[in-house]
Protein backbone atom coordinates (compact mmCIF):
# COMPACT_ATOMS: atom_id res chain seq x y z
CA UNK A 1 0.00 0.00 0.00
CA UNK A 2 3.11 2.62 0.78
CA UNK A 3 4.15 1.70 -2.41
CA UNK A 4 1.49 2.35 -4.30
CA UNK A 5 0.78 5.70 -2.49
CA UNK A 6 3.78 7.20 -2.91
CA UNK A 7 4.42 5.61 -6.41
CA UNK A 8 8.00 3.94 -5.62
CA UNK A 9 9.49 0.62 -5.83
CA UNK A 10 8.34 -2.04 -2.34
CA UNK A 11 11.42 -3.73 -1.44
CA UNK A 12 10.13 -7.20 0.18
CA UNK A 13 13.12 -8.55 2.41
CA UNK A 14 13.01 -12.33 2.57
CA UNK A 15 15.04 -14.12 5.20
CA UNK A 16 15.94 -16.90 3.17
CA UNK A 17 19.50 -17.15 5.14
CA UNK A 18 18.42 -16.47 8.78
CA UNK A 19 15.64 -18.79 8.67
CA UNK A 20 17.89 -21.26 7.05
CA UNK A 21 20.51 -20.62 9.71
CA UNK A 22 17.75 -20.98 12.36
CA UNK A 23 16.22 -24.35 11.19
CA UNK A 24 19.40 -25.93 9.32
CA UNK A 25 17.39 -29.02 8.64
CA UNK A 26 15.04 -26.92 6.36
CA UNK A 27 17.93 -25.44 4.72
CA UNK A 28 17.37 -27.15 1.64
CA UNK A 29 13.47 -26.43 1.46
CA UNK A 30 14.01 -22.36 2.28
CA UNK A 31 17.05 -22.13 -0.52
CA UNK A 32 14.44 -23.64 -3.29
CA UNK A 33 11.85 -20.57 -1.73
CA UNK A 34 14.04 -18.30 -3.45
CA UNK A 35 12.92 -18.28 -6.84
CA UNK A 36 9.05 -18.97 -6.30
CA UNK A 37 8.99 -16.24 -3.95
CA UNK A 38 10.14 -13.57 -6.50
CA UNK A 39 7.74 -15.10 -9.05
CA UNK A 40 4.79 -14.65 -6.92
CA UNK A 41 5.88 -10.88 -6.09
CA UNK A 42 6.38 -10.28 -9.69
CA UNK A 43 2.62 -11.88 -10.67
CA UNK A 44 1.55 -9.72 -7.64
CA UNK A 45 3.07 -6.86 -8.27
CA UNK A 46 1.34 -6.80 -12.17
CA UNK A 47 -1.88 -7.76 -10.31
CA UNK A 48 -2.03 -4.83 -8.17
CA UNK A 49 -0.06 -2.53 -10.62
CA UNK A 50 2.45 -1.54 -8.11
CA UNK A 51 6.32 -2.11 -8.59
CA UNK A 52 7.49 -4.70 -6.11
CA UNK A 53 10.43 -6.89 -6.06
CA UNK A 54 11.55 -9.60 -3.85
CA UNK A 55 14.98 -9.70 -2.77
CA UNK A 56 17.40 -11.78 -0.23
CA UNK A 57 21.20 -12.04 0.90
CA UNK A 58 23.58 -14.59 0.24
CA UNK A 59 25.44 -14.53 3.41
CA UNK A 60 24.44 -14.14 7.05
CA UNK A 61 25.25 -10.52 8.16
CA UNK A 62 27.32 -9.99 11.64
CA UNK A 63 29.82 -8.47 13.84
CA UNK A 64 28.18 -5.36 14.11
CA UNK A 65 25.31 -5.35 17.03
CA UNK A 66 26.60 -6.07 20.92
CA UNK A 67 25.01 -9.42 21.47
CA UNK A 68 23.47 -8.08 24.83
CA UNK A 69 20.99 -5.65 22.91
CA UNK A 70 19.56 -9.40 20.98
CA UNK A 71 18.55 -10.68 23.62
CA UNK A 72 14.23 -11.18 23.46
CA UNK A 73 13.90 -9.88 20.38
CA UNK A 74 11.45 -10.76 18.69
CA UNK A 75 9.62 -10.10 22.21
CA UNK A 76 9.99 -6.55 22.74
CA UNK A 77 6.78 -5.91 24.56
CA UNK A 78 6.53 -9.26 26.52
CA UNK A 79 5.77 -8.91 30.77
CA UNK A 80 7.68 -12.95 30.86
CA UNK A 81 10.70 -12.20 31.89
CA UNK A 82 12.30 -16.13 30.07
CA UNK A 83 10.84 -13.95 26.87
CA UNK A 84 12.63 -10.91 27.41
CA UNK A 85 16.05 -12.83 28.46
CA UNK A 86 15.63 -15.70 25.26
CA UNK A 87 17.69 -17.30 24.51
CA UNK A 88 19.97 -16.45 27.12
CA UNK A 89 20.81 -19.90 28.81
CA UNK A 90 19.72 -22.12 25.80
CA UNK A 91 22.70 -24.88 25.13
CA UNK A 92 22.67 -23.09 21.43
CA UNK A 93 22.49 -19.25 22.57
CA UNK A 94 25.36 -18.30 20.33
CA UNK A 95 23.91 -19.81 17.22
CA UNK A 96 20.61 -18.05 17.76
CA UNK A 97 21.83 -14.81 18.47
CA UNK A 98 24.27 -15.53 14.92
CA UNK A 99 20.63 -15.74 13.13
CA UNK A 100 18.97 -12.80 15.17
CA UNK A 101 21.61 -10.43 14.71
CA UNK A 102 21.60 -11.00 10.42
CA UNK A 103 17.67 -10.61 10.88
CA UNK A 104 18.61 -6.98 12.23
CA UNK A 105 20.89 -6.42 9.71
CA UNK A 106 19.17 -6.98 6.64
CA UNK A 107 17.17 -3.99 7.19
CA UNK A 108 20.34 -1.93 7.07
CA UNK A 109 21.80 -3.34 3.55
CA UNK A 110 18.58 -3.94 1.66
CA UNK A 111 20.30 -4.02 -1.98
CA UNK A 112 23.36 -1.81 -0.50
CA UNK A 113 23.16 0.55 2.67
CA UNK A 114 20.07 1.75 3.83
CA UNK A 115 19.44 5.63 3.45
CA UNK A 116 17.75 8.62 4.73
CA UNK A 117 15.74 8.45 1.63
CA UNK A 118 14.49 5.33 2.20
CA UNK A 119 11.11 4.10 4.55
CA UNK A 120 11.17 0.34 6.11
CA UNK A 121 7.54 -0.82 6.64
CA UNK A 122 7.00 -3.61 9.31
CA UNK A 123 5.44 -5.01 11.60
CA UNK A 124 5.22 -3.38 15.08
CA UNK A 125 6.04 -7.15 16.76
CA UNK A 126 9.40 -6.54 14.69
CA UNK A 127 10.01 -3.05 15.78
CA UNK A 128 13.27 -4.08 17.41
CA UNK A 129 14.79 -5.70 14.99
CA UNK A 130 14.37 -3.27 12.51
CA UNK A 131 15.57 -0.14 14.88
CA UNK A 132 18.69 -1.99 15.92
CA UNK A 133 19.29 -2.94 12.01
CA UNK A 134 18.49 0.69 10.42
CA UNK A 135 20.31 2.33 13.31
CA UNK A 136 18.72 5.74 12.16
CA UNK A 137 19.84 5.66 9.18
CA UNK A 138 16.37 5.11 7.96
CA UNK A 139 12.67 6.22 8.33
CA UNK A 140 10.34 3.54 10.02
CA UNK A 141 6.39 3.13 9.93
CA UNK A 142 5.49 -0.21 12.20
CA UNK A 143 1.92 -2.01 11.06
CA UNK A 144 -0.57 -4.34 13.07
CA UNK A 145 -0.57 -7.71 11.48
CA UNK A 146 -3.78 -9.19 10.35
CA UNK A 147 -5.91 -9.66 13.33
CA UNK A 148 -6.39 -13.64 13.90
CA UNK A 149 -9.25 -15.35 11.79
CA UNK A 150 -10.63 -17.51 14.68
CA UNK A 151 -13.40 -16.34 16.50
CA UNK A 152 -11.78 -17.35 19.96
CA UNK A 153 -8.37 -16.14 20.05
CA UNK A 154 -7.69 -12.56 20.74
CA UNK A 155 -4.02 -12.05 19.02
CA UNK A 156 -2.38 -11.32 15.67
CA UNK A 157 -2.90 -13.96 12.92
CA UNK A 158 1.25 -14.28 12.96
CA UNK A 159 0.74 -15.76 16.54
CA UNK A 160 -2.53 -17.60 15.87
CA UNK A 161 -2.01 -21.55 17.02
CA UNK A 162 -3.93 -22.16 13.43
CA UNK A 163 -1.95 -19.94 10.86
CA UNK A 164 -3.97 -20.56 7.56
CA UNK A 165 -1.68 -21.44 4.39
CA UNK A 166 -2.68 -19.88 0.77
CA UNK A 167 -4.14 -22.85 0.29
CA UNK A 168 -6.61 -23.13 2.93
CA UNK A 169 -10.24 -21.64 2.97
CA UNK A 170 -9.87 -18.41 4.69
CA UNK A 171 -13.14 -16.80 6.62
CA UNK A 172 -12.63 -13.14 6.15
CA UNK A 173 -15.86 -12.43 8.41
CA UNK A 174 -13.10 -10.70 11.02
CA UNK A 175 -11.28 -8.59 8.58
CA UNK A 176 -13.65 -6.07 7.15
CA UNK A 177 -12.14 -2.99 8.64
CA UNK A 178 -9.25 -4.30 6.60
CA UNK A 179 -10.72 -4.66 3.70
CA UNK A 180 -11.96 -0.28 3.43
CA UNK A 181 -7.87 0.34 3.71
CA UNK A 182 -6.98 -2.13 1.07
CA UNK A 183 -9.51 -1.75 -1.21
CA UNK A 184 -9.49 2.22 -1.13
CA UNK A 185 -5.36 2.29 -1.59
CA UNK A 186 -4.88 -1.27 -3.77
CA UNK A 187 -8.49 -1.09 -6.04
CA UNK A 188 -9.37 -4.92 -4.27
CA UNK A 189 -10.67 -6.50 -0.90
CA UNK A 190 -8.25 -8.95 0.88
CA UNK A 191 -10.32 -12.16 -0.42
CA UNK A 192 -9.36 -11.11 -3.81
CA UNK A 193 -6.09 -11.00 -3.37
CA UNK A 194 -5.86 -14.10 -1.37
CA UNK A 195 -7.54 -16.03 -4.15
CA UNK A 196 -5.03 -14.69 -6.70
CA UNK A 197 -2.57 -15.65 -5.11
CA UNK A 198 -4.05 -19.15 -4.77
CA UNK A 199 -4.16 -19.27 -8.33
CA UNK A 200 -0.84 -19.53 -8.84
Amino acid sequence: MFAKKFKVEGLILVPIMEESHNYPSYKAHYQTLSSKISRLIDRLSDFLRVHLSATHANHLFEGEISKRELYGLFQPYTDNPKLKLYPMGVSNEDQILKGYESYCLRYRYPAGDVGKEDLIVDGVHLSQSVILGIEKQAAYIPTLPILSLEANENCFMVDSKNVPTIYDDVSFENVEEWNSLIEENLGFRFEEIVKFVQSL
